[in-house]
């Protein structure tokens, strides 16, 4: 698990329960594009998986970090705890059995603004960049 967050990790910044659901359940559409305005207010992805960053310089389809959530740094609920911290002790608290799929998947490339692309909302419809929940 380690070795994928630290090629494809990301946090997703934020503590806006729906939101995360929303990213926990897959539903690409709903969190890019019906909440938008709301995912650019309330939530921020910090990529840390240096082979998403390099990627990211030739976006291709099918590019998914996997995500560890944590709250904004200072926040009611982590009022003291820097992101490095939160991850950390999420991290830590895997223990030894912990496996990829402890990691929300995340297409970053959804985000609103970081591909042209996701102005149109028929983009969130391309199972290339979002994959559904497997049953």
């Amino acid at each position: 698990m380690l070795t994928i967050f630290d090629e494809g990790g990301a946090l997703v910044v934020s503590d806006d329960a729906e939101l995360a659901a929303l990213v926990r359940e897959m539903r690409w559409r709903d969190l890019f594009w019906t909440h938008r305005e709301r995912l650019k207010r309330e939530m921020r992805f910090v990529v840390v998986g240096h082979a998403v960053l390099e990627q990211a310089l030739e976006p291709w389809p099918g590019i998914t970090c996997k995500a560890i959530f944590v709250s904004p740094p200072g926040s009611v609920v982590s009022p003291q705890r820097s992101l490095d911290e939160q991850a950390a002790a999420w991290l830590a608290a895997c223990g030894p059995q912990a496996t990829p799929r402890d990691l929300a998947p995340l297409p970053v490339f959804g985000y609103p603004g970081w591909l042209p692309a996701s102005d149109d909302p028929g983009f969130y419809a391309d199972t290339r960049y979002f994959r559904v929940q497997r049953a």
